[in-house]
């Protein structure tokens, strides 16, 4: 009995996390932001940027750091997403840096 049900954990384990990297790269495909960051945050498995867009907007960012964008990120960096898309992209004073999705250890595109 107690076998069975490691079994059956182990089963759903893996069928849900397959289905959630599926589910969750079209929620990021769905997002559309660009703005300036003023403050960033992060705990163990979602990472959160505010800032403004052009239009002075307060702009919050909280997503799961799917990216491994967080380190890279510094205050006045600009943030863009663009819909249909599930790369990020990292626009700093000298550079531009594309971060694509990633879930389960492996990229998606």
């Amino acid at each position: 009995m107690i076998m069975r049900k490691i079994i059956n954990t182990i089963f759903i384990f893996t069928f849900w996390s397959c289905n959630n990297c599926y589910d969750y790269k079209r929620h990021v495909e769905s997002l559309d932001y660009k703005f300036m960051i003023t403050e960033k945050s992060k705990d163990n498995r979602y990472i959160e940027f505010r800032g403004y867009d052009r239009k002075k907007n307060n702009i919050i960012f909280n997503e799961g750091e799917v990216w491994g964008i967080y380190d890279s990120v510094a205050i006045g960096d600009t943030l863009l997403k663009k819909k249909g898309e599930a790369d990020l992209v990292l626009i700093k004073k000298d550079t531009t840096i594309v971060f694509p999705f990633m879930c389960g250890g492996r990229y998606y595109q």
